[in-house]
């Protein structure tokens, strides 16, 4: 069955070339870009679209057999696109290739992305490459989809890229031989320090790995690597097994580019890539302590660790529901209405009415500052009347932004005049930044949302964004516009390994993902995965802060292997934060000798251990715990 499956992908990527030149089987029209054009540089049968009509200046054309598309200028770069719209059948199996090349810069961030096909988004990223590069995958059409479909070749920076021979095929596959014929590609540093490298490293390269890819993957594809010391200098990995190296001499100081590429042997296409950021300190500033991460504080002062989550676009949900399930920061993106203070008396009386909802119950709400006001240069004088709305109210947790930078590449100055102007008028409350560790933001933010998913993410924005600002860890973003479910160790983890590694809160996204099949089809499966653990550690969360001095018997935990653990106490009671992350191949154990007496229990699954002297526990990739001892 796997022979035959195969044979199947080889004959259609061998059939490529026909489709290409004769059209036979290409659902794309007009893929090859070879019809002449109905509007002056715009193919015939696809769109040119700017999601953001104000954005920055861009070029597209036809050129040299391929269609260039890019940004020109340096502010405003988000997306500049050429699309297609589909009708595609739900259920099936369709192969999808497509030619680019681009200049070699590192600073390339473009994609391929269907639209519509029952996830959010189903991407082909590009990565730097001279010459015509064929690129090939799989995707499945969920069977609850109506079948309309877009297609978008997008480019989000100022690296020219052409695209050129776009073909879409159906074949009789089934969704799951798709992983035995694409397996997953993913690269990670063989240890913390790999990653984030700091001045003492005695190591002559920074080494990485590919998990779980299996000696039969590795006779039908071919791994390579390139590592960018700087965004237009490349240098050639050395590849051996699943194993790249990057040489220690060749990093610089800062922050730099890994990138894995998967070939198909058979036919030399590009099936999957993997991109990983190296940061090196050759010199550690004044005042920076990894082992005391920044916690967040409440205007009165008073330390707090927010179990968040972000419950909607609009009010359709319960505060009362989520607060009951753990969360004790709500954030709706309704409240970024910017005329909430003039003419929207509706959207007005809905917010203010959360926020009294949110302080009957004890929790706080995360405000969303206007997109204008924050994003478009001028604007930021219009937001002291906006804050009027909120600011004074006892529920409110602070001000939020997202991707502004990231994503829509607001020029720096113009974020930086929205946060002067928020914390001109409003001091007491803090401005909380859904960004990267930019340390051109250190100045225009006061704690940072990030996805923490390894410990030296928290040290990079320490590093990068100063020591004060706390780093609350965000995730959920798998479960959005998903066909799948993840697993309860998964969002367990979660919960826990973010916590050891130094983050100081918690924020799910979103609860969407939770309770509308539309979202998520599976969304009853997976919400007591989500609900039962932000509920039971909700209940202890604030011990994280508490600041209490470890009791001498914490002395005696011991961990082996992979296994990684971090303690906290609070009246009395101890917490034990342990576990092994998914990204690694093996696993470990966590010891320890708790005095007579007292009581253990394993707090996310709410279940006891037995004290009978000394507790062991095993632990595979992928599992955490937090175990009480009260």
């Amino acid at each position: 069955m796997k022979f035959r499956n195969l044979l199947k992908i080889l004959s259609l990527a061998a059939a490529i070339g026909a489709a290409a030149a004769d059209g036979g089987g290409n659902l794309i029209r007009n893929g090859t870009f070879s019809k002449p054009c109905r509007l002056p540089g715009i193919p015939h049968e696809w769109e040119v679209q700017r999601p953001n009509p104000k954005g920055g200046e861009t070029e597209t054309k036809l050129d040299g057999g391929g269609f260039l598309l890019y940004f020109t200028g340096p502010e405003y770069v988000d997306q500049i696109r050429i699309k297609q719209s589909l009708k595609l059948e739900p259920g099936k199996v369709y192969e999808f290739q497509y030619d680019y090349r681009s200049r070699l810069d590192a600073g390339l961030k473009a994609d391929a992305t269907f639209w519509g096909t029952g996830v959010f988004m189903r991407s082909w990223w590009q990565v730097p490459s001279e010459k015509w590069t064929t690129v090939r995958g799989l995707f499945a059409m969920a069977d609850n989809v109506d079948g309309n479909v877009i297609l978008t070749l997008q480019n989000r920076s100022r690296i020219k890229l052409w695209y050129r021979n776009i073909i879409l095929k159906p074949t009789e596959l089934a969704k799951e031989d798709i992983p035995k014929l694409i397996p997953e590609f993913k690269v990670h540093s063989v240890e913390s320090d790999d990653v984030f490298i700091l001045p003492d490293t005695k190591k002559k390269s920074a080494d990485f790995i590919v998990n779980g890819f299996s000696d039969e993957n590795l006779k039908k594809f071919r791994i390579e690597a390139d590592y960018y010391p700087t965004p237009e200098r490349m240098v050639r990995c050395r590849v051996a097994g699943r194993n790249i190296f990057v040489p220690m001499s060749a990093v610089p100081d800062g922050e730099s580019t890994l990138i894995g590429k998967l070939y198909s042997k058979a036919d030399n296409a590009l099936i999957a890539t993997a991109q990983v950021r190296l940061q090196r300190v050759m010199k550690l500033p004044a005042g920076v302590d990894f082992s005391t991460p920044a916690e967040v504080r409440l205007e009165d002062g008073r330390k707090f660790f927010p179990v968040g989550i972000y419950a909607g676009n609009g009010w359709n949900f319960s505060p009362a529901e989520l607060v009951k399930n753990g969360f004790n920061v709500i954030h709706t993106y309704a409240t970024n209405r910017r005329d909430v203070d003039k003419g929207d008396e509706e959207g007005r009386a809905r917010n203010l009415k959360l926020l009294d909802d949110a302080r009957k119950l004890g929790a706080r709400v995360m405000v969303q500052l206007p997109h204008d006001y924050t994003e478009k240069a001028g604007e930021s004088a219009r937001l002291p009347h906006w804050l009027d709305v909120y600011k004074d109210h006892p529920a409110l947790f602070g001000y939020y932004v997202d991707e502004t930078r990231s994503i829509k590449n607001t020029p720096y100055p113009v974020i930086k005049a929205a946060y002067d102007a928020v914390r001109r008028h409003d001091p007491a409350h803090k401005w909380f930044s859904y960004e990267g560790p930019d340390p051109n933001l250190r100045d225009s933010m006061d704690a940072i949302i990030y996805g923490v998913t390894g410990p030296e993410a928290v040290k990079l924005c320490m590093l990068n964004l100063g020591p004060d600002k706390p780093v609350i860890h965000c995730y959920g973003q798998k479960d959005f516009m998903a066909q799948s479910a993840t697993s309860l160790d998964y969002n367990q983890s979660n919960f826990v390994m973010p916590v050891i590694w130094g983050a100081r809160g918690i924020f799910y996204f979103t609860y969407s993902n939770l309770r509308d099949r539309k979202v998520n089809p599976r969304c009853a499966e997976l919400k007591p995965r989500v609900l039962d653990t932000a509920r039971r550690f909700g209940e202890i969360s604030q011990s994280i802060v508490a600041g209490d001095p470890l009791p001498k018997w914490s002395d005696t935990v011991k961990t082996t292997g992979k296994l990684e653990y971090k303690a906290f106490a609070d009246q009395g009671a101890c917490y034990i934060f342990c576990g092994v992350a998914a990204d690694k191949e093996t696993g470990g154990t966590l010891t320890f000798t708790p005095p007579a007496g007292k009581r253990l229990r394993d707090v996310l699954n709410d279940r006891p251990y037995p004290n009978t002297g000394e507790l062991k526990l095993e632990l595979s990739p992928g599992q955490a715990r937090i175990i009480e001892v009260k």
